[in-house]
């Protein structure tokens, strides 16, 4: 079986620091939901009131400017979207880190793959012959972990972060059904 393309540890560690947005209180607007839960207009949540399927950026995007942050800013909240609008992942699976002390860098990865790799498959209808989408997966920090937070976000990004997906990615068997468009475009 093809490998599950996901992005390297190196990756989903810089992306990680968004685990320290487990804290509540978000003060901007929820986002809307239809009675199936869909998102329908962009608002903010919470890290841990993300809903499995739904789209999001993070704060290393300025869609007006389109323009990147450099690395991953900490906030309270996310923007979640409508998956027709761009952005930066969509989240497919949670759990949480296990063990009482911050896991090794090989348990970290070890945990991510437990958690993510068999709904990622599922989720993307990667099937036997594996896949070209990637994934990450969004932790808490030591600071954070040590005060109790544990949840994991497994998310679908694309593989080349100056990339922006378009489409739900639910169902999709390769990065071309994403409706991926570059970052540099979507604030022109």
């Amino acid at each position: 079986m093809k490998a599950l393309a996901k992005t390297t540890f190196w990756r989903a560690f810089a992306l990680s620091l968004i685990g320290a947005i487990m804290m509540s209180g978000c003060s901007a607007p929820a986002p809307s939901r239809d009675e199936d839960g869909q998102v329908t207009e962009a608002g903010t949540s919470s890290f841990a009131k993300v809903s499995i399927g739904d789209c999001f950026v993070d704060s290393t995007v300025d869609l007006e400017s389109g323009e990147q942050q450099g690395e991953l800013v900490v906030d309270e909240a996310m923007t979640v979207v409508p998956c027709s609008e761009p952005h930066v992942a969509q989240a497919f699976a949670k759990g949480e880190l296990s063990g009482s002390e911050y896991p090794s860098a090989d348990e970290l990865e070890t945990q991510i793959s437990n958690v993510c790799d068999k709904p990622f498959a599922n989720f993307v209808n990667a099937g036997a012959e594996g896949t070209d989408i990637a994934y990450t997966a969004y932790y808490p920090q030591g600071l954070s972990f040590s005060r109790g937070d544990r949840l994991m976000l497994c998310a679908v990004i694309p593989a080349d972060t100056t990339k922006l997906l378009t489409k739900d990615a639910k169902g999709a068997k390769s990065e071309a059904e994403l409706g991926l468009v570059d970052l540099q475009s979507v604030g022109k």
